[in-house]
């Protein structure tokens, strides 16, 4: 991805630390030597610091047989991760923001320092209730598992963004301690519950033997980064780098080393030199990584442990086996941390890291039928692939996109993508505040023009109560198209003449006004609100308005003289220069794009021949009951949905036609697909069917109207958009009255 700004480059800023190589104690050595002086102990350091940054809190996790014996009703194990989540990303986003200014060494002393007080604090309150449940205890266990949270906030973040700026094998012995830490804390699990089984009180020995081993370790962190660490010759050598580099958040450390980190005279001289990129730039330029360390962990945090601990059934294991799957997905998790050290297994494809995590969606259908139908031992594979793939691709993304970067930088880099890993909360920076809202008002109106009529959709079950007889999904659906078809068809036609803004206005203020359920009714004011006083005033959009109508378009000179921007001045230099201004009628937009208007028109075909009429009437019947169509249909929403936001990411947008008009024709195999499905698969299947037809539905039809609309002017654009609507309303008139087919052979 290409830099932004006029920062310089990543190759030519990689040479400039060694111009800075001043007035440090590491430059009366020779760099090769202090670069790797006491590096074995660094990395073993770095292990267990790891270790320590989860050992707390898998201890908790680990000894999930003994809360869910104390707290039956509660569900511990999800309600302890659910509490844990929200105030370690919110300590991370907080500290990322602020990374530049943090004093590293407080925030990872304080960190550890957590971590030890919250787990001796969970042994006193178990020995202050006897270990006895109940409501009181629980909301003890949740405060516990929050202030492990917020220690994770502080060390997690922390370490990643001071190891990113030392040598990759610092950064990966890490998160291999992070993963060693679930294997020892399932190993020593085995034996504290096996060693007391048999005794009295058993349960409860152990798990506090293993509260205490964890306390233990917990200070040993504590002393080993406060007093041994910051000693290392290697760790002096890379801080004192990073302070030449401008970083401020290694002065403590440095202290801590006994080196006074005095100023550079070359970066006074040429505050260039230790020019950094801002956190949005860095944030931008990786956008990828971020995405993948998102990906990563939703996935894993979505099946371990939660779902591993309370709904892969009964086995033979007993209350042995979620400790099992918990110790299999640990294991091979710390073994994915280490095949990255074989370089020639090392995965450092950007697209190729990305297009990896993507797939590791599969593992969700995978989990639901294992546990469903599978074996238990079919489950341990596969929750040992889930815990493999986790550290593999941790490991290779942390590892990666450092590189090439200034110490302050990787630093920085090193927060966000920890933030990314806690929580994947992105969005918002990627996109400069006009364009978000602008993104956000534009999601609001998309909503508010079919969220009346989806509303009449989704209650189709009690229409099929009142009506049972004529068939009204169907018969609605027909109802509803050639009245929207039409009058599309009539505003293409006009399109050149028409005043888009009153277009618009008239159109959410018709949706107000014919409804009268409460919801709907409130969101399409709000729509009407929107498009009235926001949208026209965003900075983004005037410009793009004033830009069309600069090429000759008269459809925006309302929308200008809404926000005070007058067209006169463009008209008239249209009117006396038109051949300058002249554009492709619709006719010539029509004969250039006609493959994009049968894509869009192929796309809908296909949908409303299927959706809603058969999801609604022909999917037979199942355990579901009334509930099965409503989730078919929730299903569809929800992935067309998805699939709308897929060719955001460049690598996975579609962009050529042939590949386009491929893909859509390919999607013709859902025909024979859901009619087999219907009558001979199960519930599982069509759902999962449903799903694709949305996926596809929703990818398809943004990968069409962000393509053809590129290389046009203004007014061409806004023709072309009519055109394809039009197509669009045509596939969705002709898919709803093909879907009366699927009823032949019913008595009709």
């Amino acid at each position: 991805m290409a830099r932004i700004g006029a920062a310089p480059s990543r190759a030519s800023r990689a040479k400039g630390p060694s111009k800075l190589l001043k007035d440090m104690a590491y430059e009366k050595e020779d760099p090769a030597i202090a670069a790797n002086q006491g590096k074995r102990w660094g990395i073993f350091i770095c292990w267990l610091l790891g270790n320590g940054c989860l050992f707390g809190f898998n201890s908790m996790l680990t000894i999930e047989d003994y809360y869910i014996y104390l707290f039956p009703k509660y569900h511990p194990t999800r309600v302890v991760t659910l509490t844990y989540q929200p105030f370690v990303l919110a300590t991370t986003a907080i500290f990322t923001y602020h990374e530049a200014k943090v004093n590293t060494r407080l925030r990872n002393l304080v960190g550890y320092t957590l971590f030890f007080l919250s787990s001796f604090a969970a042994i006193i309150l178990d020995v202050a209730t006897s270990g006895r449940g109940g409501i009181g205890p629980f909301v003890g266990i949740c405060i516990i598992a929050a202030a492990f949270g917020v220690a994770d906030g502080h060390v997690q973040g922390g370490m990643t963004g001071d190891l990113s700026l030392m040598c990759p094998e610092f950064i990966q012995s890490f998160f291999a301690g992070l993963a060693a830490s679930g294997v020892i804390t399932s190993a020593l699990r085995f034996l504290t519950k096996a060693a007391f089984e048999n005794s009295r009180d058993g349960l409860r020995k152990g798990a506090m033997l293993f509260s205490s081993i964890s306390c233990f370790f917990e200070l040993l962190c504590v002393l080993l980064y406060a007093f041994i660490f910051p000693k290392l010759p290697i760790v002096k050598f890379y801080r004192s780098k990073a302070a030449s580099e401008g970083s401020l958040t290694v002065t403590a450390d440095l202290a801590a080393g006994g080196i006074q980190n005095r100023p550079d005279a070359t970066s006074e001289e040429n505050p260039a030199c230790v020019e950094r990129l801002s956190t949005k730039q860095l944030l931008l330029q990786n956008i990828d990584y971020a995405l993948a360390m998102f990906l990563i962990y939703i996935l894993t945090l979505s099946i371990f442990p939660g779902f591993l601990a309370e709904d892969t059934g009964s086995h033979s294991l007993g209350s042995w086996y979620a400790l099992v799957l918990i110790a299999s997905y640990n294991v091979w998790d710390l073994i994915g941390r280490y095949i990255p050290l074989i370089k020639q297994i090392k995965l450092r494809s950007r697209k190729g890291l990305l297009l990896s995590v993507i797939s590791r969606l599969l593992l969700i259908p995978a989990f639901y039928y294992t546990a469903k139908y599978g074996d238990q031992g079919w489950m341990i594979m596969l929750t040992s692939f889930l815990g493999l793939s986790n550290g593999y691709l941790t490991v290779c993304v942390l590892t990666e996109a450092p590189k090439g970067y200034k110490g302050p930088e990787q630093n920085a880099l090193g927060n966000l993508l920890v933030l990314c890993l806690l929580g994947g909360i992105f969005c918002g920076a990627v996109l400069d505040w006009g364009k978000f809202l602008g993104i956000l008002v534009c999601w609001l109106l998309g909503n508010g023009s079919l969220f009346a009529w989806n509303s009449m959709l989704t209650i189709e079950d009690y229409y099929a109560h009142l009506f049972p007889d004529y068939h009204p999904t169907r018969v609605l659906t027909l109802a509803y198209q050639p009245f929207a078809f039409g009058i599309t068809l009539i505003m293409t036609c006009y399109e050149a003449k028409m005043n888009t803004r009153w277009r618009n206005l008239a159109g959410f203020s018709l949706f107000f006004l014919v409804l009268f359920f409460a919801i709907t009714c409130l969101f399409e004011l709000a729509c009407l609100l929107l498009y009235t006083f926001v949208f026209a005033k965003l900075p983004i959009v005037k410009y793009y308005r004033a830009k069309a109508a600069a090429e000759g378009s008269k459809t925006v000179a309302s929308d200008l003289a809404a926000v005070g921007i007058s067209t006169d001045q463009q008209q008239a230099q249209v009117e006396e220069d038109p051949q300058k201004y002249k554009r492709l009628t619709t006719k010539q937009l029509m004969g250039e794009n006609i493959d994009y208007m049968l894509d869009i028109y192929l796309i809908y075909v296909l949908t409303l021949s299927i959706f809603p009429g058969f999801l609604s009437e022909d999917t037979g019947a199942h355990s579901l009951g009334t509930w099965y169509a409503l989730v078919l249909i929730a299903m569809y929403n929800v992935w067309d949905l998805i699939g709308r936001y897929v060719p955001l990411i460049p690598c996975l947008k579609l962009t050529s036609r042939k590949g386009m008009m491929a893909a859509i024709l390919a999607r013709f195999l859902f025909v024979p697909a859901f009619y087999f499905t219907a009558n001979y698969g199960d519930q599982g299947y069509m759902i999962v069917l449903t799903s694709f037809l949305g996926l596809t539905n929703g990818y398809l039809t943004v990968c069409v109207l962000m393509e053809a609309p590129k290389g046009y002017k203004g007014p061409e654009q806004n023709a072309l958009g009519n055109v394809l609507v039009v197509c669009l309303l045509g596939g969705l008139f002709s898919g709803v009255v093909l879907d009366w087919l699927w009823l032949i052979g019913k008595g009709w």
